[in-house]
């Protein structure tokens, strides 16, 4: 409001001068909002024979697909591709030990697949079997949590009531 007479003070400003205090601008830095997490994780793939390379295959092709927005309405009777999108498929991450959870590794939460990156020349060169499958391939997984993570989310394994370390 004083701003809109001519004067230049900021709120901070009016603050130091009515009761003598500043805001810590440290805090600002420190937290600024959640963030969602983002995990990135890398596998190695050389197939050792057609039936290996074909499953690589495969397990590509689901990745892509299951991290594509979906075109069309959910809804019966709307038959319009282009005019809605719908989030794509939703993963649930696990770190397993044997049969069960892993112990010690965090936890994750719901997550979108962001990003599939493939490459085909997993040796720095480009090399193929006659069939025309790579001899080795790298494949990079980008995921992001669609919640962030409270201290709700954390309590029971804080106050010891779960195993592992949280999220």
């Amino acid at each position: 409001a004083v701003n809109t007479l001519g004067a230049n003070i900021s709120a901070r400003q009016i603050l130091a001068r009515s009761t003598g205090e500043l805001l810590n601008p440290n805090t600002e830095v420190l937290f600024n909002g959640v963030k969602l997490r983002q995990f990135q994780f890398s596998f190695k793939m050389i197939p050792r024979s057609e039936p290996e390379g074909q499953e690589i295959k495969k397990i590509i092709r689901a990745f892509k697909y299951h991290s594509a927005a979906k075109l069309g309405s959910a809804q019966p009777g709307i038959t319009d591709l282009e005019t809605f999108i719908r989030t794509p498929n939703i993963f649930e991450l696990r770190y397993r030990k044997g049969g069960g959870e892993h112990p010690y590794l965090h936890k994750f939460k719901q997550c979108f697949l962001e990003t599939v990156d493939v490459s085909y020349t997993g040796e720095a060169g480009y090399a193929t079997y006659d069939d025309g499958t790579p001899t080795s391939i790298n494949m990079s997984l980008k995921f992001l949590e669609i919640e962030p993570i409270y201290d709700k989310d954390q309590e029971k394994y804080f106050e010891g009531k779960a195993d592992g370390v949280g999220f």
